[in-house]
């Protein structure tokens, strides 16, 4: 599952993980809260936490990121 790679290096959830990814793939955040049922809101929340979490600033560095580790 690709998702571990990223809970394990970064400590995320695995609802952490799959958002992560989902920006990674290039997902738009609302796709990403309609696929999840929550609201905009929550996910810019949860998107908060992941940047922290992944001590990156922007989600552009969190993309680059998250492509190192799963390469």
């Amino acid at each position: 599952m690709r998702i571990a790679p990223l809970r394990a290096a970064l400590g995320l959830t695995a609802a952490e993980a799959e958002i992560a990814l989902g920006l990674a793939n290039g997902q738009a955040r609302e796709a990403i809260a309609a696929e999840r049922g929550t609201s905009p809101q929550t996910l810019g929340t949860q998107i908060k936490s992941i940047l922290r979490k992944s001590e990156v600033g922007r989600e552009a560095e969190l993309t680059a990121l998250i492509n190192r580790l799963l390469r």
